[in-house]
């Protein structure tokens, strides 16, 4: 996949892709096991990963002693606790990544993968815009940025209209070149109350409350 973005000019001038050829006995994984897989990997993540059983100690007189078996009949216990943290619409600053689905010359594009020959893409994929709250969200996978505020605007900006619109532009910048914190789940979204929940890895608090949203969802499995 990264052929068509060396054509696009995404990862830069004077870069080659070479092929390799398939070393033998390499099985290509079904979308059923990779899912299978990253849903693993999420519950390693917010329960941590099941302990493995202790060595085999010696005895006093020199004999190696087996570890003692588990009881029976209970899982071990996971090292890690997620907690659930609710939060206000008003107080959520949620972002996504523009032009996933653009319309290029007319027609609809997706940018990740083939685009039409004639048509370039109208915004850069990486950028970020503002999104609002839903009910879409539950069980997407959000990230956690270090968000550090643009300086504001100064005070001889134009118009009003166009203040807003370069604060945000600003925001959005700023998002892109902040550093991920962690993931968070979305569990529940209540539109009545205005309030969306998510399960964080630990109780402590957010280090802020400006999240990016993608495609990626995790429905935990009991």
């Amino acid at each position: 996949r990264a052929a068509p973005s060396v054509g696009r000019g995404q990862i830069g001038a004077g870069v080659t892709v070479v092929k390799l050829p398939r070393s033998g006995g390499v099985v290509q994984r079904d979308e059923r096991f990779r899912n299978r897989l990253r849903s693993n990997r999420f519950k390693e993540y917010f329960y941590g990963r099941v302990p493995p059983p202790p060595p085999a100690s010696a005895s006093s007189n020199g004999d190696v002693m087996p570890p003692q078996p588990a009881r029976t009949g209970m899982p071990p216990p996971l090292p890690l606790s997620p907690f659930p943290i609710e939060l206000k619409f008003s107080k959520v600053k949620l972002w996504s990544h523009v032009g996933r689905s653009q319309q290029i010359n007319g027609a609809a594009a997706n940018v990740d993968g083939l685009m039409p020959v004639v048509g370039a893409t109208v915004k850069d994929p990486t950028a970020l815009q503002r999104t609002q709250p839903s009910v879409a969200l539950l069980h997407t996978v959000l990230a956690v940025h270090h968000f550090t505020p643009p300086p504001a605007a100064g005070a001889g900006a134009a118009e009003d209209g166009a203040e807003e619109e370069d604060e945000e532009t600003q925001q959005a910048r700023a998002m892109a070149a902040s550093n991920v914190a962690g993931y968070v789940v979305v569990h529940d979204v209540s539109v009545e109350r205005q309030t969306i929940a998510v399960l964080a890895p630990s109780p402590a608090a957010l280090p802020s409350l400006h999240f990016v949203c993608g495609t990626v969802k995790w429905l935990e499995q009991t």
